[in-house]
């Protein structure tokens, strides 16, 4: 699903942002977590239909 340099970058960052190295997997899981959850809640939001006079 994600790339070698992605998952690379991806661990990176969470070295520095928290200060301790991640497994390929773990960054894996966590990226396949973040996109499950992105997928609920970033839906269109619908508009209201205006009455038709």
């Amino acid at each position: 699903m994600f790339s070698d340099e992605n998952i690379t970058k991806y661990q990176e960052i969470y070295r520095k942002r928290f200060g301790k190295e991640i497994t390929r997997e773990e960054a894996t899981r966590q990226g396949t977590n973040l996109l499950d959850l992105l997928k609920i809640i970033y839906r269109p939001i619908p508009r209201k239909e205006e009455p038709k006079e």
